[in-house]
């Protein structure tokens, strides 16, 4: 995948990613080109087989060791040890888990002088045969020891040396050899390159996962300023990725009918109407600028909906997502069922829908729902008469469990970020507004947790980001309730309520035409065009 980047650089189209553009092309032709021949020659094979540490990590942690040892100025031949320790740390792996000690079998596949159960005296590898740089054995010392470190605690970094060392026949640190303390110091440096390489690519995992990248812990200053370039390039990945998805035959699948939640986001109503429901992807190519309100595993080619047959089963996303939203009725539709692997690595590549969440009654649609396939709005009965502003204290007691929740809880800061810039741009708020003042304290708050989520833990990590994130919703309930009051308020209303504003934005348009029917368990507008698809008063 680099190589391919690589190769095109100047007929790549980079508009999306400016800091990967700026990196690799402040690159000189000929280092450009030592990466290339990096990566053509690297032992595949040699491997773990996966997406998540497989080729395609390798070889973006070789670049960011490249990277880094450009800006440290590290000569040779440290350079060449990094690159190898970099392209084959995770050979050792049998799986994505967490394991401390993968380091450890690396070392011992990559030099069987390590494994007394395999080892013949003089049996050679790959990474040293035919390169003089290990006939060094402190140079061997070196790749072997920074591998086995970068995947443990740096409070072992010392034993891994002195181990290593003697079992190559070295003094250790003990000694107070003076060659051996020079390799030492050495050794403390570059495994930090190593390491932070290494976690540079957490960035595949997104913003929203507790694998995360989380820059605080990065050791060299250097890398803090390859994050977005991290970011961004894993970003890349997933757009080439997308480029080679196969089609899907579509022409056998039967036709159903759908839902689809819009949570209690008003002004979207209208552009659903007018453009249908889109997949990410989709909006991109209408320059509809809709941020996420939270991290699902559909990808960005798949929407989510709920398979009305599936919704007397008592499936989990109807009770999550339908029973708490503004919902689409949606008829005539193709819908997938999510893959079913034990990861989410083929699915990526294949370009499948993937469902995280593993909700029973969830189904996926490719790329667009067009209008004419939505037939009916409901509303939930717990919201139809419900005030805009009933926010906060969200499930932390039995009686606010149907509490408006206009933002969800994420760990990613930037994807909430720009959902409340949505909301303050809809809202038409100002920026020194007093939520705005409140929301921003709220952040900072917020973040600080992000930050020491290692310290906390998921469970009490998540608690008190919901204890914030409820403030927030809060602030952004006031923010939407003073608009619509300047909208549609007067003396009659009491209060503002989800139907009261569910109608004023049907209202803007005046070629939308609809039927409402309310019962005890749902309002339903089920549009004109639609009457004869739609059985009115039917419960959803």
């Amino acid at each position: 995948m680099l190589s391919r980047i690589l190769n095109d650089i100047n007929s790549f189209d980079f508009r999306e990613f400016p800091e990967v553009e700026r990196v690799f092309k402040s690159l000189s032709e000929q280092e450009r080109n030592e990466l290339i021949n990096l990566l053509n020659s690297a032992q595949k094979d040699q491997m773990y087989k996966g997406l998540i540490h497989g080729w395609y990590h390798s070889e973006k942690v070789l670049v960011f060791t490249y990277l880094l040892t450009k800006q440290l100025n590290i000569e040779e031949p440290y350079r060449s040890i990094l690159f190898d320790a970099a392209l084959y740390h995770d050979v050792g792996r049998t799986n994505n888990d967490k394991i401390d000690f993968h380091g450890y079998v690396a070392k011992k596949k990559l030099f069987p002088e390590f494994d007394d159960t395999v080892y013949v005296r003089g049996e050679r590898n790959f990474l040293l045969d035919g390169n003089p740089v290990y006939d060094n054995k402190y140079h061997r010392l070196l790749v072997v020891a920074i591998i086995e470190a970068h995947s443990d605690k740096e409070k072992n970094e010392k034993n891994i040396f002195d181990n290593n060392a003697w079992a190559l026949d070295l003094p250790i640190t003990e000694d107070k050899d003076p060659v051996t303390s020079e390799f030492f110091y050495i050794y403390l440096n570059i495994v930090k390159v190593l390491k932070d390489a290494d976690a540079l690519d957490r960035k595949r995992f997104g913003n929203a996962d507790f694998e995360s990248l989380n820059p605080k812990y990065l050791r060299l200053p250097q890398s803090q300023t390859l994050v977005q370039f991290a970011e961004e390039l894993n970003g890349l990945y997933y757009e080439l990725f997308k480029l080679d998805y196969p089609e899907i035959n579509e022409s056998e699948m039967a036709d159903g009918d759908c839902i689809h939640s819009v949570g209690m986001d008003f002004f979207k109503i209208n552009s659903v109407l007018q453009h249908g429901i889109l997949s990410q992807d989709e909006m991109k190519k209408r320059m509809l600028k809709v941020p996420r309100n939270f991290s699902g595993g559909n990808f960005d080619r798949w929407i989510s909906v709920v398979d009305v047959n599936l919704l007397r089963k008592g499936g989990t996303a109807k009770s999550e997502f339908i029973d708490r939203g503004i919902n689409f009725i949606c008829s005539r539709i193709k819908m997938h069922e999510p893959f079913t692997g034990e990861d989410k690595t083929e699915a990526i590549l294949k370009g499948l829908p993937y469902s995280g969440s593993m909700h029973a009654d969830e189904r996926y649609v490719k790329n667009r729902i067009a209008p004419e396939h939505i037939v009916a709005i409901v509303l939930p009965k717990h919201y139809i008469h419900k005030s805009i502003r009933d926010t906060g204290n969200i499930g932390v007691k039995e009686h606010d469990d149907w509490k408006i929740r206009y933002l969800y809880n994420s760990l990613d800061i930037k994807m909430i970020r720009n959902r409340i810039k949505y909301y303050q741009n809809n809202t038409e708020t100002a920026d020194d507004a007093i939520q705005m003042r409140i929301i921003e304290i709220l952040l900072q708050r917020y973040e600080t947790i992000l930050d020491n989520r290692d310290t906390f833990g998921k469970d009490q990590t998540t608690e008190l980001l919901m204890a914030i994130m409820n403030e927030i919703n809060v602030q952004i309930g006031d923010m939407i309730y003073i608009y619509y009051y300047n909208k549609i308020g007067n003396a009659e209303l009491s209060d503002i309520t989800v139907l009261d504003v569910v109608k004023y934005e049907l209202s803007k348009n005046s070629s939308i035409k609809y039927t409402f029917v309310e019962s005890d368990q749902d309002a339903t507008f089920v549009l004109e065009t639609a009457t004869s698809q739609l059985e009115i008063g039917k419960t959803y």
